[in-house]
């Protein structure tokens, strides 16, 4: 099977289809023979088959002619929209902010270039609004016409525009048969079309759509100024995240080689106006205020973090249990005092081989006691040898059975 495609059934036989190649032999105008492979071809249906994740199929009755319909699911990834463009529609996109059309159209199974559909009747995928537009800019893909769907003498457009066919009130649809793949054109089954798209397209939207949903929006006493929001949760990917009093433990990565960062979240954060926010309101983009923990170790300070630094996936629970219980260790390896010994003599010797602009030389001796949790400034600990060389060495610290800890 094509392991790239999800979820998606393979029909029996389609697996083996899909693994077949199919080469064109063809001389160049010098006589001299080329080969292409069609896997190698870069064109918008082959992104479609790359990169979509999931399909829905159905046919449509157009007077006494047959069409198959199949769309396909391109998902959001943040800000990043997946669903392949071909040049042109690129061009449109940057010029006119046009996206492209829902279908592409093919006759015999031959691309017919100029002719393509625009949207499918709103009876079929419902009336338009601001979230199903949204949904409906992720789906492509392509009408297959038979040899009665006249075509152009050149071949480049349809005698027919099958934008105005498909928009006739006497277009039938009908449902695929998921298990053999086969289309009943017999029943017209309007309604069930409309509730099986709708279906399809939700369940796409839940399994693959990675956006940042807000909710539970803090009171306006709350909210900090009138150019940024902050809510209460969240649902990223597949899991949502609670932030105060209720918020679980949540860990991010800190770079490639550093240990994991633990966080409490205080806040989430969307930069829009809180009088235009509502909650369940979704962006490619934000932020959370949380405090690293141990907060024995790391204080009540509180720093914000891009969102995307969170995992999308689902936590279980034994992870989060996993998560307090790395924070408790991390709490029972902390000191619970820290004794710094200075010497009288602060005189400012310098030396090349040393980082600390004022060395400690111990002569008589004071002791601070600094309790864990307290702010210090980083202290570089160096012996002086007999020489007069600075040798830097480790400091050591005392537990309450006076063990020497490093």
């Amino acid at each position: 099977g094509d392991k790239d495609k999800g979820a998606q059934k393979l029909l029996p036989g389609e697996a083996a289809l899909r693994e077949m190649e199919i080469r064109v032999h063809r001389c160049n105008r010098d006589g001299e023979q080329e080969v292409l492979n069609l896997r190698d071809m870069d064109n918008v249906e082959r992104r479609m088959y790359r990169s979509a994740k999931d399909s829905f199929c159905f046919g449509a009755t157009l007077g006494k002619i047959r069409a198959v319909v199949r769309l396909h699911y391109f998902p959001a990834i943040l800000d990043k929209e997946t669903r392949p463009l071909d040049e042109l529609e690129e061009k449109e996109r940057k010029e006119e902010g046009i996206l492209g059309p829902l279908l592409s159209v093919y006759w015999q199974g031959r691309w017919i270039p100029y002719e393509y559909v625009k949207s499918l009747p709103s009876h079929l995928f419902g009336a338009k609004n601001a979230d199903t537009s949204k949904l409906l800019n992720r789906v492509r893909g392509t009408i297959f016409f038979p040899r009665a769907m006249l075509p152009s003498n050149v071949k480049l457009c349809l005698v027919k525009t099958a934008q105005k066919e498909l928009e006739a009130e006497t277009v039938k649809w009908h449902k695929e048969d998921k298990e053999d793949g086969t289309i009943d054109f017999d029943e017209d089954l309007p309604r069930e079309i409309k509730n099986l798209s709708a279906q399809w397209i939700k369940k796409c939207h839940d399994l693959y759509d990675k956006e940042i949903t807000f909710s539970k929006k803090l009171p306006m006493p709350q909210q900090p100024d009138s150019k940024t929001t902050l809510f209460g949760e969240i649902k990223y990917g597949r899991t949502s995240y609670v932030a105060g009093k209720d918020s679980d433990i949540v860990k991010i990565r800190n770079g490639r080689t550093g240990p994991d960062i633990y966080l409490e979240i205080e806040a989430f954060i969307c930069d829009e106006s809180p009088k235009s926010m509502e909650d369940n309101q979704s962006f490619s983009a934000g932020s959370f205020r949380a405090m690293r923990l141990p907060l024995e170790a790391f204080g009540k300070a509180k720093v914000d973090y891009p969102i995307n630094r969170l995992s999308s996936e689902t936590i279980t629970a034994e992870e989060k249990a996993e998560y307090a219980d790395k924070v408790l260790q991390i709490s029972e390896l902390l000191p619970t005092a820290l004794a710094c010994r200075e010497g009288k003599d602060r005189h400012q010797e310098r030396t090349t081989n040393r980082k600390s602009s004022a060395p400690i030389v111990v002569d008589e001796i004071t002791e601070i006691s600094i309790v864990a949790g307290e702010f210090f400034p980083q202290i570089d600990v160096y012996v002086r040898a007999k020489s007069g060389e600075f040798i830097e060495t480790t400091a050591q610290v005392g537990d309450d059975d006076g063990k020497k800890q490093k």
